[in-house]
């Protein structure tokens, strides 16, 4: 994903749920359809390892992340979050699209699904100045029925110069088969939206479902 911008995000679990400790109580559930309860750490995108102890166990576990199916976090009010690593997909230009993993949280489920993931991209340095400076960051995935998620929409702290071509690209090619007139509006500033993109699904599922 370096073509894009390489996050490695942290989930606000802590935030989420008001949990102030730094091991959460959590499920996690692995593609062989097992799981185990026990305290873990917040999942991070680019750590291929999950530390875990187990209940009743006091031995540390690492876990391998590429096992994991998704981490359900628990809070003393038996409130949850849960964190499903998926494959993604995005689109750089008219290139064949690329592909990664990512900790996503779903926000809304419907024939298109939304998912969000929040991060910090430390930068780069050289000689003690940024080149590439620290930024908070939070996208947005698209599901359509069963496929593959697709980044359409982020937020930079930092200032990104091409944002609307990019998204313009990002949601061209998501929509362009299932609700090619969405794709028009959104060129001519007929959907806007600055803080996250529902308003594009509020247009599809009033325009374009199938289910309509």
């Amino acid at each position: 994903m370096s073509e894009y911008i390489k996050i490695f995000s942290i989930f606000f679990i802590a935030f989420s749920l008001g949990i102030k400790a730094q091991k959460y109580d959590a499920t996690l559930y692995f593609s062989d359809g097992s799981k185990k309860d026990g305290k873990t750490d917040a999942v991070v995108n680019g750590e291929p390892k999950l530390n875990f102890i187990e209940n009743g166990q006091s031995k540390k576990e690492k876990i391998k992340v590429e096992n994991l199916e998704k981490v359900e976090y628990h809070n003393e009010n038996k409130e949850s979050v849960i964190v499903e690593r998926k494959e993604f997909l995005y689109h750089m230009g008219d290139r064949k699209p690329k592909s990664d993993y990512n900790w996503m949280i779903k926000i809304h489920s419907g024939e298109v699904s939304v998912y969000t993931s929040s991060g910090f991209d430390p930068g780069v340095s050289f000689n003690m100045q940024y080149r590439i400076t620290p930024t908070n960051v939070r996208d947005y995935f698209f599901q359509y029925k069963n496929e593959k998620p697709e980044l359409i929409y982020f937020i930079s702290s930092d200032l990104v110069l091409n944002k609307k071509k990019v998204v313009s690209n990002f949601i061209k090619h998501f929509f362009e088969e299932i609700c090619p007139n969405l794709v028009t509006n959104y060129n001519n500033n007929k959907i806007r939206f600055k803080d996250n993109p529902m308003p594009l699904v509020t247009y599809y599922e009033k325009n374009c479902s199938t289910t309509n």
